[in-house]
């Protein structure tokens, strides 16, 4: 990657498949591969649900971009796109698991930087910890399938994918502080060297949910992301994501996603 004397990387690329589901208003699933293709910006993905392979899962595919705001309009995008192919009567739900059984996730995906144990460890500490703090209890149950820490894998385009994160479309506020951190660590991750989750306690408290004892490291990340953030657009969508964080929030997996994001 070229590297300008500030130490930027200016060929860093990030792109993101997010995954959600359809149900009734009752709660019940409904298979996305009724209103949605396999491929392209929108499509399904399959789930195993009670042994069966089903093309269960919405997943939406924003064309990917150097920069965290206009990925984030992407994604935007293609939730209008995909809500102008489904039943308005359903409800959209995300998090980690709304449906007993599957699970949930909002994978990374990174271009234009080596792909390294380093770099995922401090994804982990960096954007899996928080989110932590965020999560409806029911996301626990993804832990151990797809939630476990470092779990990362390359792609066919030459980069590779973070997959640790629960699905975040549960929030524009957590995506968008989410991709504005995905874009800074990927700048200077060698900067952050904070790495709580070596700690065997740390590791247990992320896998239980723990939060009393997970909160302790954010005084630390604060400190080290936001003098990171240099740029006013940056430091807005950070300062949201922070002030959830702080706030001892916790997102709701019933919820219909598009009221948040005014999708109808």
């Amino acid at each position: 990657a070229a590297i300008t004397e500030l130490g930027e990387m200016q060929d860093i690329v990030l792109g993101l498949d997010a995954e959600f589901v359809l149900t009734t208003s009752h709660g019940e699933l409904v298979p996305a591969d009724r209103y949605l293709p396999a491929s392209g910006p929108v499509g399904y993905d399959a789930a195993i649900v009670e042994r069966q392979l089903i093309r269960a899962l919405g997943e939406l595919r924003p064309a990917p971009s150097h920069e965290p705001r206009r990925l984030f309009a992407n994604l935007r995008r293609a939730m209008r796109l995909a809500a102008k192919h489904i039943d308005p009567a359903l409800e959209w739900r995300a998090g980690g698991s709304p449906i007993t059984g599957i699970s949930l996730g909002f994978h990374l995906h990174f271009s234009g930087l080596p792909f390294t144990y380093e770099f995922v460890r401090t994804l982990d500490n960096y954007v899996a910890l928080p989110l932590s703090l965020l999560e409806d209890p029911r996301s626990l149950a993804r832990r151990h399938t797809f939630g476990w820490l470092g779990n990362a894998r390359a792609k066919d385009h030459g980069g590779f994918e973070y997959r640790t994160p629960a699905s975040i479309l549960i929030s524009p506020v957590i995506t968008r502080g989410v991709l504005t951190l995905a874009k800074l660590i990927a700048v200077h991750y060698r900067q952050l060297q904070s790495r709580p989750l070596d700690n065997p306690a740390m590791q247990r408290a992320y896998y239980a949910g723990e939060k009393p004892s997970l909160i302790h490291f954010l005084a630390r990340w604060k400190q080290d992301i936001m003098r990171l953030a240099t740029l006013p657009n940056d430091r807005e969508d950070l300062t949201s994501f922070l002030t959830l964080l702080e706030s001892g929030t916790v997102w709701d997996e019933s919820a219909d996603i598009r009221r948040a994001w005014g999708v109808e």
